[in-house]
């Protein structure tokens, strides 16, 4: 938005005209990739991108702020990081926020942690490896201290503190949003959802994760009242949720409202919730091994083909649905729940695997056994 101010981007150029080997880059305008209606895939990169989705929808796509990053480096002649630093971090004095790994250790990143069953272990930081992972430094890997995030939104309730125009941070508030449909309807514009009910007035906000940690931030600007919450753990189901809870009930109060109320052992009863599906789970693919000699049993007592055939195919359904059950039920890859809920990776590729094995021993003995009669 400050190139934009400076004429160096036009919102309604399509980015062909800063990335002239953008893929699809005739169809896909600055704007939307602002507001993620460009069409872009949820899970591509800068290696993959191409428009899947109908555009002009709401649909959040990290490779979106990873080709904004691109048209930064593009237009600025510098690297996102250092265009970034020289024109958001020194002027407002952000002391402790840089956007790499090395410049956040010095500055005192602190540890951060993973949950493993409701049991958060530390797990060092995971950056980007190449501008062409999923989720690029522009999209998502700004490290700060709460302090710092004070400044920054004081920056908005301050009219821009001159990084940027009264009139430039209004239109990201309210130029070119889009409805989105969901549990809380909100209206999203460049980088901040815009939430309206039960409010008397607007609530500006907009969360994030990593691998290590979370973070949301809320801005009521009638209000003068900015909020920031960070947290050094990534839990996807359970903390990450009612961190959420925790910073829409700070909002109620402020409208008077009644907050969420968040019991004291919420986050007990819900892992172990959690854990118990997850153990059932493993526990039937185990109990399915446990079974083999009961089943070689029965098939040398001349069982039926079919009923011999049934236990093997159960199996092999089993394991085909416990593989397809995060991308179908969660859509999420499987690839992207290994670094964001690693406790169901590891569940469903230890069950899977057992329920594999279990049907390739009982097809083995099975024919073995056929083989044996034929002769």
């Amino acid at each position: 938005m400050q190139l934009v101010e400076q004429e160096k981007i036009d919102l309604s150029a399509n980015i062909l005209t800063y990335l002239p080997d953008a893929t699809d880059g005739e169809k896909i305008t600055v704007s939307q990739l602002l507001n993620h209606t460009s069409g872009l895939g949820e899970y591509q990169t800068l290696e993959d991108y191409k428009i899947i989705n109908e555009q002009g929808i709401h649909i959040y796509a990290n490779v979106n702020y990873s080709l904004l990053g691109k048209i930064i480096e593009a237009v600025s002649g510098q690297s996102y990081n250092d265009y970034i630093t020289e024109n958001v971090f020194y002027p407002l004095q952000l002391s402790h926020t840089t956007a790499t790994l090395d410049e956040s250790k010095k500055s005192g990143l602190i540890d951060g942690y993973t949950n493993y069953w409701g049991i958060h272990i530390k797990n060092r930081h995971k950056y980007p490896l190449s501008e062409n992972s999923w989720i690029t430094v522009p999209a998502g890997y700004i490290s700060a201290s709460t302090n710092d995030l004070g400044k920054y939104l004081q920056m908005y309730l301050n009219g821009g503190n001159g990084i940027i125009s009264k009139q430039g941070i209004d239109t990201m508030f309210y130029g070119d949003t889009v409805y989105v449909d969901g549990d809380i309807p909100f209206w999203y514009g460049y980088g901040w959802a815009t939430v309206r009910e039960p409010f008397s007035e607007p609530v500006f906000r907009h969360s994030g994760l990593v691998e290590t940690g979370t973070s949301c931030i809320f801005i009521l600007p009638k209000k003068d009242i900015a909020i920031a919450i960070a947290s050094n753990v990534n839990d996807y189901f359970v903390t990450n949720n009612m961190m959420d809870r925790l910073g829409w009930g700070m909002v109620l109060m402020l409208f008077d409202n009644p907050p969420n109320e968040i019991t004291g052992n919420a986050y007990l009863i819900s892992h172990i919730q959690i854990d118990l599906i997850m153990m059932a789970v493993l526990a039937t693919a185990i109990l399915s091994l446990c079974l083999l000699p009961k089943y070689i049993q029965r098939i040398k007592q001349g069982k039926k083909l079919m009923v011999a055939l049934f236990p093997i195919l159960l199996d092999w359904l089993i394991t085909v649905f416990i593989l397809l059950l995060v991308p179908t039920f969660f859509e999420t890859p499987l690839w992207v729940a290994k670094s964001f809920v690693p406790d169901v990776f590891i569940t469903v590729v230890i069950s899977s695997t057992l329920f594999f094995v279990s049907s390739l021993i009982k097809g083995i003995l099975l024919l073995s056994i056929i083989m044996q009669k034929a002769k």
